[in-house]
């Protein structure tokens, strides 16, 4: 630290322009993407190109090579940002790993670190070659850990950096060293402030709450004492956590304030999962407190379903087939209208949030029509599970599985084909080609599909006015783009 002081007066002189706006660039996606604002994605590309050519240039082949990974990494979070529907932090939230897992992880870092820098040390003309190696294969598995949202990322940034900071000295990149040291303070702040308080808040609950479930209830023929994996975002209806006792993990689902509001009752999802098991579509349940709101199930060992790609047609006429097995089924639960719900949440808006109300209004004036239309049509009723977006529709060992059957009800069959077209951004041919596998098809049917991909949307609106209610910014950037979704349908009509 000492020596980069020691050289501040003569930045001007020694700095050139690129370096300075590589500098400025990296700083101004931190600051967009505490935002999460879109563009701090074209700033973490710039600046990643700008720095591939600097340590190129500088003899530290392997932090240039780090920056196309990097670059990678800029395009799939720009992609992903864009393309997502899903609320901030679905999804596992927080993670963190066993001793092994890290002895493994350090392990295989260090001989990829040997392995490269010995290469490197022999074909080329690298700088601290092993050093180099070092934080390039540690950056490598470091960003994957924050992908992961695993805890113990800040400590594995932390060494990181430190390591960086010493070869940019060293090769005076002094503005970059600056930059690392400013990611050193970040990191420590991070760490002993943000994430420690965050887990804090998280886990408080946790004691309370699964011990009184683990008091009177805990997996047959298991032994050890049951332990939090991961915890999982908490939503209006649902807490979740990952549960290991023994060898089996299962999913807790512990109620949040508003279930009931939102028209969640864990008596009828567990009844619904319990039909959906044995048909081939949910996952096991193994223990259900209605009076309590406590729901537990079989953890399954999954992959997301992917529509893309030249196997696309063959995942919609699968997803057709699991929609027609799960609506041919009879279960006496209640009937959900659509209609009534929109109405319901817009009225808990116009009663909660006078400052959101008018924004409300204006997409239930827009779609009036629709609502009108969908009000007075006639469809039958059948079992839908009413909540098929992507996250909730799982590969498991090349079968369907639907998860989070909270929203369950009897109810428009053409409301699950909607919601699973405009969650999956299904195109044209693709809703035809949905239609079609699972059986409707004509103008008639597009009509149905297309009032109901409006009610999808402007449910989510709705729910996302709910969820906001002016707090905070977190839901911002899913609440607009549900709105351009919804307002392209109903520019666009059913030819969209």
């Amino acid at each position: 630290m000492d020596a980069l002081i020691s050289v501040l007066p003569d930045w001007l002189q020694q700095v050139n322009g690129w370096e300075m706006l590589a500098v400025l660039l990296g700083l101004a996606y931190l600051l967009l993407a505490m935002r999460e604002s879109i563009w701090c994605w074209y700033a973490a590309f710039l600046s990643t190109l700008i720095y591939l050519f600097l340590f190129r240039d500088v003899g530290l082949l392997m932090e240039s090579g780090l920056q196309v990974y990097y670059l990678a990494m800029a395009v799939y979070g720009w992609w992903h940002w864009k393309s997502a529907d899903a609320a901030p932090g679905q999804g596992l939230e927080v993670q963190t790993w066993p001793l092994a897992h890290h002895l493994r992880a350090i392990a295989l870092v260090l001989v990829l670190a040997g392995v490269s820098g010995t290469l490197l040390s022999q074909v080329s003309y690298a700088e601290w070659p092993y050093l180099d190696s070092f934080t390039t294969w540690g950056s490598v598995l470091t960003t994957w850990m924050v992908a992961r949202k695993l805890l113990e990322n800040w400590l594995y940034w932390f060494v990181i950096d430190s390591v960086s900071l010493c070869l940019y000295l060293d090769r005076g990149l002094y503005l970059p060293a600056l930059l690392f040291a400013l990611y050193l303070l970040i990191v420590v702040f991070g760490f002993l402030n943000g994430n420690v308080i965050f887990m804090n808040k998280m886990q408080a609950p946790l004691p309370k709450a699964l011990a009184e479930l683990f008091r009177h209830w805990q997996l047959d023929g298991e032994a050890g004492v049951p332990q939090v994996e991961a915890v999982f975002s908490a939503g209006h209806s649902n807490r979740n956590f990952l549960v290991r006792q023994g060898a089996q993990r299962f999913v807790v689902r512990l109620p949040e304030g508003e279930g009931r509001r939102l028209g969640i009752d864990r008596e009828v999802e567990r009844r619904v999962l319990e039909l959906a098991e044995r048909i081939g579509l949910g996952a096991p349940v193994l223990y259900c407190d209605p009076q309590r709101g406590t729901l537990v199930t079989s953890w399954l060992e999954s992959r997301p379903l992917r529509v893309e790609g030249v196997a696309a047609d063959q995942v919609i006429d699968r997803l057709a087939g699991a929609l027609r097995k799960l609506h041919a089924e009879e279960l006496d639960v209640p009937v959900l209208n659509i209609v009534d719900r929109i109405r319901g949440y817009a009225r808990d808006v116009q009663s909660d949030d006078s400052r959101n109300w008018p924004r409300a209004r204006r997409w239930l004036s827009s779609a009036r029509q629709v609502l009108e239309q969908y009000r007075f049509a006639r469809w039958r009723d059948v079992l839908c599970h009413n909540d098929l977006v992507a996250q909730n529709i799982l590969d498991v060992d090349g079968r369907i599985h639907f998860i989070d059957w909270e929203y369950a009800a009897r109810g428009d069959p053409y409301f699950d084909l909607a919601t699973l077209a405009e969650d999956n951004g299904f195109e044209r041919l693709d809703r035809s080609r949905l239609l079609l596998a699972y059986g409707e098809f004509g103008d008639a049917a597009s009509e149905r599909l297309y009032r109901a991909r409006v009610l999808y949307r402007l449910l989510s609106v709705l729910w996302y006015l709910m969820r906001y209610r002016g707090a905070n910014d977190e839901w911002l950037p899913a609440l607009a783009r549900q709105e351009q979704a919804l307002e392209t349908l109903l520019r666009n009509g059913v030819e969209d």
